[in-house]
């Protein structure tokens, strides 16, 4: 490997809703690519980097995450593999106006905040600094206790819209999905407006924001997860996540809540091509993720069928692309 860059020097700076500068020359930002950022990286600190996990941070989230362990940093990324979300813990050297945040008493970092004109709001787990983007999560022992973990979001939680059904009616349940080579399924299909999706599939649960596209409709009767850009617009499709899992065929093959292993020789038997990933299996020329629990065994099964987020070889197709120009771009 390559001698690492030289570093800056200096604490590691919240940049509020833009992401972390310090870590690395070229900053952290949000809405760049994951391959990009592992890039900076491994290019900033060699072999000092050392181990990264990759997991979800939930079983039924759709991006993953990469914690890289020497630097108590955790990036999680969303649907199509861009940067959404930051923790740090313990040893990594984060502040904000002045105020190391990490490592030192909760209550002396939010009274430090507070002195400097920040207010903070109670959560379940902490208190999050709305007008900075980031929150900070207490241990049970109280405020002589250092600050555990810091959050970095790119927005306001506050602006977003809670979850709510809309006033459509339950109409019953779509369990049976025969997969389209990279359309989706014979009812829902990608690039589908979301009015004429919610009049056909009935009432949803909203997430993120609507009438202005870029949120997402959950669909219990039917066990799907529809995602849709600015332009209403469906993107991403996810059929294993939400409520009934019902069946997802593909030439014949039932892909959901079977071992991984029997699924991959199914397919292959069927002449369908499979390329293993990271906690998933691109079918590439279907269009189709399969998702699993885990990345060594293949006992464990598909959990869900995705269409519209990118394969290993999308990521990589603009990697030389920097990775500001490509965050600005995606917003």
């Amino acid at each position: 490997m390559t001698n690492p860059a030289p570093l800056p020097a200096g604490p590691w700076q919240i940049h509020p809703f833009h992401g972390l500068e310090g870590v690395v020359p070229d900053s952290l930002p949000f809405g760049a690519r994951r391959d990009v950022l592992t890039r900076r990286l491994t290019t900033a600190y060699g072999d000092r980097l050392g181990e990264r996990s990759t997991f979800r941070k939930s079983a039924t989230s759709l991006g993953l995450c990469d914690a890289y362990h020497s630097l108590d940093l955790i990036l999680h990324h969303d649907a199509h593999q861009r940067l959404a979300y930051l923790e740090l813990f313990a040893s990594a050297p984060v502040e904000f106006d002045g105020v190391g945040l990490l490592d030192r008493p909760y209550g002396d970092v939010l009274d430090a905040l507070r002195a400097r004109g920040w207010e903070s709001r109670e959560t379940d787990a902490g208190h999050e600094i709305p007008a900075a983007g980031f929150n900070l999560t207490a241990r049970p022992e109280g405020d002589e206790a250092p600050v555990y973990c810091v959050g970095v979001q790119p927005d306001d939680r506050a602006d977003m819209p809670p979850p709510r059904m809309t006033g459509g009616v339950h109409l019953p349940g779509i369990t049976a999905h025969r997969l389209l080579p990279f359309e989706g399924t014979e009812t829902v299909r990608l690039g589908q407006d979301r009015r004429s999706l919610r009049a056909r599939l009935g009432a949803t649960l909203v997430c993120g924001s609507d009438g202005h596209g870029a949120g997402t409709d959950r669909y219990f009767d039917h066990g799907l997860e529809l995602t849709f850009d600015s332009d209403d617009r469906l993107v991403t499709l996810a059929i294993g996540y939400t409520g009934h899992k019902g069946t997802a065929t593909l030439a014949g093959v039932q892909l959901l809540d079977r071992p991984y292993a029997q699924v991959a020789a199914d397919l292959t038997r069927a002449g369908i091509r499979v390329v293993r990933g990271e906690l998933s299996a691109e079918l590439p020329d279907h269009g189709v993720r399969l998702h699993m629990q885990a990345p060594t065994n293949p006992e464990l099964p598909v959990v869900a069928v995705v269409y519209g987020a990118p394969t290993d070889e999308d990521a990589h197709a603009d990697e030389d692309v920097p990775a500001d120009e490509d965050a600005s771009a995606s917003r």
